[in-house]
């Protein structure tokens, strides 16, 4: 299934991958358990954050923001503005900092609460 599709009938199948360069992204989705399972790493002392179904902020997605203490929330992201504070749907299940890298692993179901969630 994509992103914010219905799961695919296929539940047997596991789908995973990686993007890094500041960030590092990776990805596990499980249709059989109607989840995917979000790890990503950066900076252990800032904010960093992530977003799907966009290539630039005009697009509005909805992102999610790790602040320098490792907190998460999500964002409707603003056309060149902060945005606004959504109901977070993803739950840490692991938060640690080795060295200068945070890394936090998130879960959440396969299909988001609106569009925007991707």
């Amino acid at each position: 299934a994509s992103c914010g599709g219905k799961p695919s009938t296929n539940t047997g199948v596991a789908v995973a991958g990686v993007a890094q360069s500041l960030v590092s992204l990776q990805l596990d989705l499980t249709p059989a358990a109607d989840n995917v399972t979000i790890t990503v790493s950066g900076p252990a002392d800032v904010w960093f954050g992530l977003a799907f179904g966009a290539t630039e902020m005009a697009q509005q997605p909805v992102a999610v923001i790790v602040d320098g203490s490792g907190a998460v929330t999500e964002y409707q992201i603003g056309d060149h503005v902060g945005g606004s504070k959504v109901p977070t749907q993803v739950t840490v299940k692991f938060n640690t900092v080795v060295g200068n890298t945070r890394t936090v692993v998130l879960r959440r179901g396969l299909v988001g609460a609106t569009p925007a969630h991707y």
